[in-house]
Protein backbone atom coordinates (compact mmCIF):
# COMPACT_ATOMS: atom_id res chain seq x y z
CA UNK A 1 0.00 0.00 0.00
CA UNK A 2 2.90 2.13 1.15
CA UNK A 3 4.82 1.23 -2.19
CA UNK A 4 1.98 2.22 -4.16
CA UNK A 5 1.69 5.48 -3.01
CA UNK A 6 5.19 6.84 -3.29
CA UNK A 7 5.07 5.71 -6.33
CA UNK A 8 2.17 8.34 -7.32
CA UNK A 9 3.58 11.03 -5.61
CA UNK A 10 6.84 10.45 -4.60
CA UNK A 11 9.76 12.42 -5.74
CA UNK A 12 10.30 11.52 -9.64
CA UNK A 13 6.31 12.29 -9.78
CA UNK A 14 4.60 15.80 -10.63
CA UNK A 15 8.44 16.94 -10.01
CA UNK A 16 8.32 16.40 -6.33
CA UNK A 17 5.96 18.78 -5.48
CA UNK A 18 3.75 16.48 -3.32
CA UNK A 19 6.35 14.46 -1.58
CA UNK A 20 5.85 16.26 1.44
CA UNK A 21 2.54 14.73 1.44
CA UNK A 22 2.89 11.32 1.14
CA UNK A 23 2.91 9.92 5.05
CA UNK A 24 -1.14 12.52 5.17
CA UNK A 25 -2.44 10.44 2.02
CA UNK A 26 -0.41 6.84 3.56
CA UNK A 27 -2.51 7.74 7.25
CA UNK A 28 -5.49 8.49 5.12
CA UNK A 29 -5.68 4.88 3.72
CA UNK A 30 -5.42 3.01 6.60
CA UNK A 31 -7.73 4.91 8.10
CA UNK A 32 -10.02 4.22 5.22
CA UNK A 33 -8.91 0.42 5.59
CA UNK A 34 -9.66 0.28 9.44
CA UNK A 35 -13.55 1.95 9.62
CA UNK A 36 -16.45 0.40 9.22
CA UNK A 37 -16.78 -0.13 5.48
CA UNK A 38 -12.79 -1.01 4.66
CA UNK A 39 -11.30 -4.09 5.51
CA UNK A 40 -14.83 -5.57 6.55
CA UNK A 41 -16.05 -5.28 3.14
CA UNK A 42 -13.77 -7.46 1.71
CA UNK A 43 -15.11 -10.68 0.43
CA UNK A 44 -13.08 -13.71 1.04
CA UNK A 45 -12.99 -16.63 -1.72
CA UNK A 46 -12.55 -20.48 -1.44
CA UNK A 47 -9.20 -21.16 -1.44
CA UNK A 48 -5.71 -19.18 -0.05
CA UNK A 49 -4.50 -18.45 -3.22
CA UNK A 50 -7.81 -16.87 -4.19
CA UNK A 51 -8.00 -14.89 -1.12
CA UNK A 52 -4.49 -13.34 -1.16
CA UNK A 53 -4.81 -12.56 -4.96
CA UNK A 54 -8.61 -11.43 -4.37
CA UNK A 55 -7.18 -9.07 -1.70
CA UNK A 56 -4.32 -7.84 -3.74
CA UNK A 57 -6.73 -6.77 -5.92
CA UNK A 58 -9.14 -4.63 -3.58
CA UNK A 59 -6.65 -3.63 -1.65
CA UNK A 60 -5.19 -2.14 -4.59
CA UNK A 61 -8.27 -0.63 -6.07
CA UNK A 62 -8.92 1.25 -2.60
CA UNK A 63 -5.51 2.50 -2.78
CA UNK A 64 -5.72 3.92 -6.32
CA UNK A 65 -8.98 5.27 -5.73
CA UNK A 66 -7.85 7.23 -2.70
CA UNK A 67 -5.00 8.31 -4.40
CA UNK A 68 -7.10 9.67 -7.88
CA UNK A 69 -9.25 11.24 -5.53
CA UNK A 70 -6.58 13.37 -3.44
CA UNK A 71 -4.85 13.80 -6.89
CA UNK A 72 -8.12 15.95 -7.84
CA UNK A 73 -8.25 17.96 -4.26
CA UNK A 74 -4.38 18.61 -4.52
CA UNK A 75 -4.62 20.34 -7.93
CA UNK A 76 -7.94 21.93 -7.74
CA UNK A 77 -9.10 24.97 -5.82
CA UNK A 78 -10.79 23.79 -2.48
CA UNK A 79 -14.23 23.72 -3.08
CA UNK A 80 -16.86 25.75 -0.83
CA UNK A 81 -17.47 24.19 2.49
CA UNK A 82 -20.40 21.53 2.26
CA UNK A 83 -23.14 21.81 3.94
CA UNK A 84 -22.93 20.48 7.56
CA UNK A 85 -25.01 16.64 6.96
CA UNK A 86 -25.09 13.75 9.48
CA UNK A 87 -25.87 11.02 7.30
CA UNK A 88 -22.92 10.29 4.66
CA UNK A 89 -23.84 10.34 0.84
CA UNK A 90 -25.51 7.09 0.21
CA UNK A 91 -24.70 7.14 -3.53
CA UNK A 92 -21.02 7.91 -3.49
CA UNK A 93 -21.32 5.05 -0.72
CA UNK A 94 -22.76 2.93 -3.60
CA UNK A 95 -20.29 3.67 -6.05
CA UNK A 96 -17.03 3.20 -4.13
CA UNK A 97 -18.47 0.10 -3.15
CA UNK A 98 -19.51 -0.84 -6.25
CA UNK A 99 -15.41 -0.04 -7.44
CA UNK A 100 -14.03 -2.50 -5.11
CA UNK A 101 -16.90 -5.05 -6.22
CA UNK A 102 -15.96 -5.17 -10.27
CA UNK A 103 -12.37 -5.07 -9.90
CA UNK A 104 -12.50 -8.01 -7.36
CA UNK A 105 -15.20 -10.00 -9.69
CA UNK A 106 -12.96 -9.29 -13.07
CA UNK A 107 -10.05 -10.78 -11.48
CA UNK A 108 -11.46 -14.01 -10.77
CA UNK A 109 -13.33 -13.98 -13.71
CA UNK A 110 -10.55 -14.20 -15.80
CA UNK A 111 -8.41 -16.51 -12.95
CA UNK A 112 -11.34 -19.15 -13.14
CA UNK A 113 -11.22 -18.77 -17.30
CA UNK A 114 -6.97 -19.23 -17.26
CA UNK A 115 -7.61 -22.21 -14.78
CA UNK A 116 -9.94 -23.50 -16.76
CA UNK A 117 -7.62 -23.92 -19.28
CA UNK A 118 -4.49 -25.10 -17.43
CA UNK A 119 -2.94 -21.61 -17.26
CA UNK A 120 -3.52 -20.62 -13.68
CA UNK A 121 -0.22 -20.74 -12.26
CA UNK A 122 1.04 -18.13 -15.43
CA UNK A 123 -1.87 -16.04 -13.94
CA UNK A 124 -1.46 -15.91 -10.77
CA UNK A 125 2.27 -14.79 -11.12
CA UNK A 126 1.08 -12.19 -13.93
CA UNK A 127 -2.06 -10.38 -12.15
CA UNK A 128 0.53 -9.68 -9.03
CA UNK A 129 2.45 -7.73 -12.06
CA UNK A 130 -0.07 -6.11 -13.36
CA UNK A 131 -1.99 -5.09 -9.98
CA UNK A 132 0.88 -3.16 -9.43
CA UNK A 133 2.63 -5.71 -6.86
CA UNK A 134 6.63 -4.23 -7.15
CA UNK A 135 7.69 -6.60 -9.76
CA UNK A 136 9.88 -6.19 -13.46
CA UNK A 137 9.26 -8.02 -16.49
CA UNK A 138 12.88 -9.27 -16.15
CA UNK A 139 11.26 -11.14 -12.86
CA UNK A 140 7.91 -12.41 -14.80
CA UNK A 141 10.68 -14.18 -16.91
CA UNK A 142 12.71 -15.41 -14.94
CA UNK A 143 10.12 -16.51 -13.03
CA UNK A 144 7.50 -18.18 -16.24
CA UNK A 145 11.23 -19.23 -17.57
CA UNK A 146 10.02 -17.10 -20.60
CA UNK A 147 12.24 -14.65 -22.11
CA UNK A 148 11.26 -10.41 -21.44
CA UNK A 149 9.89 -9.77 -24.94
CA UNK A 150 7.20 -13.15 -24.12
CA UNK A 151 6.65 -11.61 -20.96
CA UNK A 152 5.48 -8.50 -22.22
CA UNK A 153 3.12 -10.63 -24.73
CA UNK A 154 1.50 -12.29 -21.30
CA UNK A 155 1.38 -8.89 -19.70
CA UNK A 156 -0.94 -7.36 -22.66
CA UNK A 157 -2.82 -10.36 -23.04
CA UNK A 158 -3.81 -10.45 -19.40
CA UNK A 159 -4.56 -6.94 -19.16
CA UNK A 160 -6.56 -7.55 -22.83
CA UNK A 161 -8.54 -9.92 -20.62
CA UNK A 162 -9.01 -8.06 -17.48
CA UNK A 163 -10.64 -5.32 -19.57
CA UNK A 164 -12.62 -7.23 -21.84
CA UNK A 165 -14.10 -9.00 -17.77
CA UNK A 166 -14.05 -5.67 -16.59
CA UNK A 167 -16.33 -4.37 -19.52
CA UNK A 168 -19.06 -7.61 -18.64
CA UNK A 169 -18.77 -6.62 -15.08
CA UNK A 170 -19.78 -2.99 -15.17
CA UNK A 171 -22.78 -4.12 -17.90
CA UNK A 172 -23.95 -6.65 -15.21
CA UNK A 173 -23.74 -4.16 -12.68
CA UNK A 174 -24.27 -0.65 -13.76
CA UNK A 175 -27.56 1.09 -13.22
CA UNK A 176 -28.19 2.67 -15.93
CA UNK A 177 -30.56 5.80 -16.21
CA UNK A 178 -33.97 3.97 -17.88
CA UNK A 179 -34.75 4.96 -21.70
CA UNK A 180 -30.79 5.34 -22.39
CA UNK A 181 -30.01 5.80 -26.08
CA UNK A 182 -27.43 2.25 -27.13
CA UNK A 183 -24.67 4.85 -27.90
CA UNK A 184 -25.01 6.46 -24.38
CA UNK A 185 -25.03 3.62 -22.54
CA UNK A 186 -21.62 1.84 -24.14
CA UNK A 187 -20.27 5.49 -23.45
CA UNK A 188 -20.86 5.66 -20.03
CA UNK A 189 -19.84 1.79 -19.47
CA UNK A 190 -16.54 2.70 -21.43
CA UNK A 191 -15.78 5.65 -18.93
CA UNK A 192 -16.29 3.04 -15.84
CA UNK A 193 -14.25 1.11 -17.37
CA UNK A 194 -11.47 3.16 -18.07
CA UNK A 195 -11.22 4.87 -14.84
CA UNK A 196 -10.39 1.23 -13.80
CA UNK A 197 -8.18 0.25 -16.16
CA UNK A 198 -6.10 3.97 -16.14
CA UNK A 199 -3.88 2.89 -13.45
CA UNK A 200 -3.30 -0.94 -15.20
CA UNK A 201 -1.61 1.09 -18.18
CA UNK A 202 0.81 2.45 -16.50
CA UNK A 203 3.87 1.39 -18.57
CA UNK A 204 4.10 3.11 -22.04
CA UNK A 205 4.79 0.13 -24.01
CA UNK A 206 1.47 -1.18 -22.85
CA UNK A 207 -0.44 1.93 -23.85
CA UNK A 208 -2.33 0.08 -26.37
CA UNK A 209 -4.34 -2.26 -23.76
CA UNK A 210 -6.52 0.91 -23.08
CA UNK A 211 -7.87 0.19 -26.44
CA UNK A 212 -11.04 -2.29 -27.34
Amino acid sequence: MERHVWSRFGRDRYGGRFVERVPDCIQDCYVILLRKGGLDSFRLLDNASSRLHGFRGWLWAVVDHHCNATLTRWTKKPPPPPRPSALPNPEAAFFRQFYLTVVQASIERVRRDREARGRGEDFRVLVGFVIGDGTTHEDLASTLDKNVGHARVLVCELRRALRAALRREVMDTLALPPGIAPEQAKKIVEREVDEIMSAWSGADDDEELDES
